[in-house]
């Protein structure tokens, strides 16, 4: 009888299990099927695959971690369009007159990268926007983490999410694609001690710091991955990308100034533009920069599109 019962609960415990692996299937399926009807078909992807790049980059992982394509396409991604098709650049409170000059220098790199023309906004006093526009500040350490005492002298932060909402968000161009404030103040959120950028992947509005970057490789890389994020295309961790997330300076400037593959054919999806041209124009910044290793990957990149199925003049438009 012991036997029997004992055999009853192995059957019961057995078909349970059978039932609840059938049950996560069917719901993982009907949630892939949603995901596919909510993708928007109005966006045209014929011509973005970059399959052909992908030995020019490193795996990171073992599994597959990134956001897919398909739940890309069914997240409704900001895109240009013919009313709203320019980056701006704001400067946030005191800057000095070289770093606005380095802002404006910029501009040529940003052009190359997303291919869309890129603009310089005048730039807005902290002062103002603290009394006018309600922007939350504090005073805080560099070292101050999660309520440890520090004997360095406090410097005043910017609460990032207050000066987006409350003073880029209203104040963005009616042409804008995308608005990128940039500032010298450190900045934070709630649940960081300090952040290098941050940004809205659906209002195309984004903020970043300077504070704590000691080059320009460093400004580069935050200024382009902040507005790669703009265009709805959130960060990375499969492959060496652009993307990467860190969380100090030296790996931060250390990171590599180009897109995953998968990252790369969202941006294309979403902007348009074509491959060709848009190598053809980074190999030649990095070429300026004598920068030889970004110089060789564009080059790299030109010599796989030459090669690829996709390489015709239709598929680059």
């Amino acid at each position: 009888m012991f036997v029997k019962i004992l055999n009853m609960k192995r059957f019961l415990n057995s078909f349970l299990a059978i039932t609840l692996v059938l049950f996560t299937s069917c719901n993982q399926n009907k949630k892939e099927v949603a995901v596919r009807r909510a993708i928007d078909t109005t966006i045209d992807t014929i011509g973005s695959g970059t399959g052909f790049l992908k030995h020019l980059h490193k795996k990171r992982t073992f599994k597959f971690y990134d956001q897919t394509l398909e739940k890309y396409l069914a997240s409704s991604p900001l895109r240009p369009d013919d009313t709203h098709k320019v980056i701006y650049l704001l400067p946030v409170g005191t800057i000095d007159s070289s770093l606005v000059d380095l802002i404006k220098n910029e501009q040529d790199y940003l052009q190359r990268f997303f291919q869309l023309d890129v603009k310089v906004l005048p730039g807005v006093g902290m002062d103002d926007l603290k009394n006018v526009n309600k922007v939350e500040t504090r005073l805080h350490s560099s070292t101050h983490i999660y309520g440890k005492e520090s004997n360095e002298a406090a410097l005043e932060q910017v609460e990032a999410h207050s000066l987006i909402i409350n003073y880029i968000v209203p104040n963005k161009p009616k042409d804008a694609v995308a608005i990128l404030g940039i500032t010298e103040y450190d900045i934070y959120l709630q649940d960081y001690n300090y952040i290098f950028g941050t940004s809205d992947l659906h209002a195309g509005t984004g903020l970043i710091s300077l504070y704590r970057l000691k080059n320009l490789a460093g400004i580069r890389n935050v200024a382009s991955k902040q507005i790669t994020n703009l265009f709805s295309i959130p960060n990375t961790k499969d492959y060496d990308c652009l993307l990467n997330y860190h969380d100090n300076v030296e790996d931060q400037e250390a990171g590599v100034s180009f897109l995953s593959p998968l990252a790369l054919q969202k941006l294309k999806i979403s902007i348009g533009f074509d491959f060709k041209k848009r190598f053809e124009d980074l190999e030649e910044f990095w070429k300026q920069q004598s920068d030889i290793e970004n110089a060789r990957y564009y080059t790299n990149c030109l010599k796989a599109l030459r090669d690829s199925p996709i390489y015709t003049t239709s598929a680059n438009k």
